[in-house]
């Protein structure tokens, strides 16, 4: 009858494999029967039969075996899904479970996709209503950036063709005051530089045009296209009529 040995690996101690063992001729003469020869980081004993993820771990103190959980090649994760490579054999971390690559790859594209419920990892039941709610709440957030960086970057109010000013909220109180001091003699005109760098002087009558001129643009961005787009996210049924939303600030 053939006889083998059981190599383990001597760092982590996990099984390797097994060998044919053959007799020592000396041990087998001096003890009167037959004696194998057994290398270093090996045993006889068999080892025990594992499942999937499952290993074979020699325990040197016992002189045993024992079976430890083994998911190396996997990752983990836990209700906070970030997905971790499992490098080494035994129970994973509280609250871990295991999962494929595949689905680590998925939850690295898309967090929203899977949920941990009763210790497995399932499809997210609320996933279509928690995509289209973060889709339209960047979309908000796209139509308030716009529209704040169209009015302070963009926007102009045209005085005269060769004339434009920065529509910003600040012009409106400078050139109402500017027009305010004109009119009570506190000063003479309002000198200002328009966008192409051109400079006038400018008379209440003016000052008070820029004034109102700059408010209308700012309210129709606020009032009437900034709500008109954000009537549109609300009113959007999917992930594609969000992104079917195209933000754009004109006068």
């Amino acid at each position: 009858m053939t006889k083998y040995y059981y190599k383990y690996n001597p760092n982590t101690f996990e099984y390797l494999e097994s060998q044919v063992a053959y007799l020592d001729p000396e041990e087998t003469k001096i003890q009167g029967k037959n004696v194998y020869s057994l290398p270093a980081w090996a045993t006889f004993d068999k080892p025990l039969k594992t499942k999937k993820n499952e290993v074979n771990i020699f325990d040197i103190d016992l002189a045993t075996w024992k079976i430890e959980h083994d998911y190396r090649g996997m990752y983990q994760v836990n209700e906070d899904m970030q997905p971790e490579e499992v490098l080494n054999f035994g129970e994973l971390p509280e609250g871990y479970i295991p999962i494929t690559e595949a689905q680590a790859n998925k939850i690295i594209e898309d967090p929203l996709y899977y949920i941990i419920q009763d210790g497995e990892l399932i499809i997210n039941p609320d996933y279509d209503e928690q995509k289209l709610a973060i889709a339209k709440q960047d979309k908000y957030d796209e139509a308030n950036y716009k529209a704040n960086y169209f009015l302070d970057s963009e926007a102009l109010f045209e005085l005269y063709p060769d004339f434009h000013i920065e529509a910003t909220k600040e012009h409106i109180s400078i050139f109402a005051i500017a027009a305010d001091g004109i009119e009570r003699g506190i000063i003479p005109y309002q000198e200002w530089t328009s966008k192409e760098d051109n400079k006038r002087q400018l008379n209440a009558e003016e000052c008070l045009t820029v004034s109102f001129g700059i408010g209308a643009i700012q309210n129709d961005v606020w009032n009437n296209q900034y709500y008109a787009y954000n009537t549109a996210i609300d009113e959007a049924q999917t992930v594609a009529d969000v992104e079917r939303i195209v933000i754009n600030y004109v006068i």
